[in-house]
């Protein structure tokens, strides 16, 4: 579990956006996902985001859209 502030969730893979500069919370799901301790004993490992927000962001959704284990 990651808990962050700010999630960045409106930076995407090109820019940033809403006050937003980093992404945390897609490079932190990227990371657990990727990492190879993980990787290697959890080889079918899904994350999931949870944005507790009042808007969509639009970031996450652009940066794990090629990631079918990882949900936001």
């Amino acid at each position: 579990m990651a808990l962050t502030r700010p999630p960045g969730h409106h930076a995407t893979k090109q820019k940033s956006n809403g006050f937003c500069i980093f992404n945390f919370a897609a490079a932190a799901a990227l990371h657990a996902m990727s990492s190879s301790s993980l990787h290697h004993h959890h080889p079918n490992l899904k994350v999931s985001i949870l944005d507790w927000d009042v808007h969509y962001g639009q970031g996450v959704a652009d940066i794990i859209v090629d990631f079918p284990n990882a949900r936001y």
